[in-house]
């Protein structure tokens, strides 16, 4: 069941398929529950004539589920497709334009790889931003985003925060942080998925559970491997296989109101894999263990789609077990965080979430070029790259970083860089909501056999200044850039 939230502040527990309904009035300001997403310091421009000017500031790209990048100057909404295509170092490509459509306003579309994949976004109301993300042709969701500015070096610095579409409540927060009495042993039900045959060796899960914490950030590392597998499939099609249209999901997804939300029915009306199976749908999958090695041989899943399995080159780099450990204590500081939310003082208090004291660890979310050690050249982060931010933002929006995992073809390991605040802010956002898709996952399996303590507080809260749809024609727009 989950509440949702009116215009008003009025809060309702709602049951999508039925139920008692009750009301509650909670004082809430929907502002501060916003979590910070993409920074920019300007307008927007081509991504391709930025890298020209030799800016020096990083240039976003996305691989997978991607945003529009966000870069410097002013531009002016076309009546008609404007188009830019830039290549970065490591390969990648984007393509982008924004057009002025009339009476629907400035739209902005971003196309990555050769996939339909990206992301088309539009106006809502003064000051907000619908986005709608796609993925090889198939729509997945939308979202809410919020312009901002801060003050700093005598200048005006935009910035956009991704207003979440729910929230628990803060009973919820801190048991997830709060040891159990005793250690929960937990089978994860990975093996038969794809993803774990290419890269499920890349990271080792915790063997048993001493608080919520631990759970959710398996979790959460284990979808960053799997939207990889995804992302990586999804460039690789075959050209003449027929992808999913716009609102060909599942009737399961759907409701009276429209599209169900994310968080009340599994992918494709399938159970979600992180779900407890019985144990006789795991003889088949028994020979992958969770700590196997990366084999990198294909699944069943690559050969259905004639595609060849994922190289090394393809990978996301794996992850150590200390480096694990700092991905959970920046779990740990978000929940503390969500639970009181700090006082802000006169330097912090129109910070980016992302510019604030703690909040230094940071997975890759956009691949980018950043500058290399030689000076004049560039070098690439990928998306499940990590980097660590050493200082703080200077006056041209840049902050000074250094790279904790890469891939072999990336940003050597130790180099000391740079990457826009912009980009940082992205970065910020994806954690954020990272962390808010794990607390809905782990709350529907629990009080289940073999599965997790039951928690309080579990019931999401639906943010009115979250909702929103996805736009139907997102994979049309993005299929006109060609």
């Amino acid at each position: 069941m989950a509440v949702r939230l009116s215009h008003e502040n009025e809060v309702q527990p709602f049951a999508p398929r039925g139920g008692r309904i009750t009301v509650l009035l909670v004082a809430m300001a929907l502002g501060g529950l916003a979590m910070p997403s993409l920074a920019r310091d300007g307008g927007r421009d081509s991504i391709a004539a930025q890298a020209r000017s030799g800016s020096g500031q990083s240039v976003p790209m996305r691989s997978g589920v991607p945003r529009p990048p966000m870069t410097r100057g002013a531009v002016s909404p076309q009546p008609y497709p404007a188009r830019t295509e830039y290549r970065f170092s490591g390969g990648h490509r984007v393509l982008e334009t924004t057009q002025a459509v009339p009476g629907r306003g400035t739209y902005h579309a971003v196309r990555y790889g050769n996939a339909l994949t990206g992301v088309v976004e539009h106006p809502l109301k003064s000051g907000y931003l619908n986005r709608t993300y796609v993925q090889g042709g198939r729509v997945l969701y939308a979202r809410v985003y919020r312009r901002n500015t801060f003050q700093r070096f005598g200048h005006a610095f935009h910035y956009e925060t991704l207003v979440p579409a729910i929230a628990f409540g803060t009973a919820y927060y801190a048991w997830a942080v709060r040891p159990w009495s005793a250690p929960v042993r937990y089978r994860w039900q990975w093996d038969g998925e794809p993803w774990h045959r290419a890269y499920g060796g890349d990271f080792t899960p915790y063997s048993s559970y001493t608080s919520l914490d631990e759970w959710l950030t398996d979790y959460v590392v284990a979808q960053n491997y799997r939207n990889a597998y995804d992302n990586w499939q999804a460039e690789n099609a075959p050209a003449n296989q027929t992808v999913a249209a716009a609102g060909s999901a599942s009737s399961n997804s759907f409701t009276a109101e429209g599209p169900r939300p994310y968080w009340d029915t599994p992918d494709d009306g399938r159970r979600p894999y992180w779900e407890e199976q019985p144990a006789a749908q795991d003889s088949s999958g028994a020979q992958h263990a969770s700590g196997s090695s990366k084999p990198h041989s294909g699944s069943s899943k690559a050969h259905s789609t004639g595609s060849p399995p994922p190289s090394a080159q393809d990978s996301p780099p794996p992850l150590s077990g200390p480096m694990k450990a700092e991905v959970n204590a920046q779990i740990k500081r978000q929940l503390t965080e969500r639970q009181a939310p700090a006082m802000a003082t006169a330097a912090t208090a129109d910070l980016p979430e992302s510019l604030k004291p703690g909040h230094t660890l940071f997975r890759v979310s956009t691949p980018l070029d950043v500058p290399a050690k030689v000076p004049g050249q560039l070098c690439s982060l990928r998306t499940n790259d990590y980097i660590e931010r050493t200082g703080d933002m200077d006056q041209n929006g840049m902050v000074p970083v250094k790279v904790k995992v890469g891939g072999a073809t990336d940003c050597t390991i130790g180099l000391m860089t740079q990457v826009s605040v912009n980009d940082l802010e992205a970065m910020e956002s994806e954690q954020q909501q990272a962390l808010t898709d794990a607390l809905v996952a782990a709350s529907s399996n629990m009080g289940k056999p073999r599965g997790l303590p039951q928690a309080p507080a579990t019931t999401p809260l639906l943010l009115a200044a979250g909702q929103t749809h996805p736009a139907a024609d997102a994979p049309k727009t993005l299929g006109q850039l060609q």
